[in-house]
């Protein structure tokens, strides 16, 4: 039977307790993190970053895919990525005259005569 110590008073605990007999430290919240670490780490090896990511959204009910990255990112020990590169106005309306003269061309019967 392995032990550990509890992380608030330090006492040697047996890891199948579900709170420290000294201070009350309840231990199914650390149990159950370090499961989701572990199937975080076997979907890492398998799927990469995305799938991960995915999984940890899955589990948590989170809807924030760039939280949950950070999340993964954190609880797998790598480096933060980049942060997600913004579109600026200019682009964005320069795009949208492109898609609305295209629009406009194949409605007029000005292309693909």
């Amino acid at each position: 039977m392995p032990l550990m110590k509890c992380p608030d008073c330090g006492a040697e605990v047996s890891d199948r307790a579900p709170s420290c007999p000294k201070c009350n430290h309840p231990f199914a919240q650390i149990a159950a993190d370090k499961l989701l670490n572990d199937d975080l780490c076997r979907v890492y090896e398998d799927k990469k970053l995305i799938g991960a990511t995915i999984f940890y959204m899955e589990r948590k009910s989170i809807k924030d895919m760039g939280e949950a990255k950070s999340e993964v990112e954190r609880r797998l020990g790598l480096p933060p990525g980049p942060p997600p590169r913004k579109l600026s106005l200019p682009v964005v309306i320069v795009g949208y005259l492109l898609l609305f003269a295209a629009i406009w061309m194949v409605i007029t019967g000005r292309i693909f005569k």
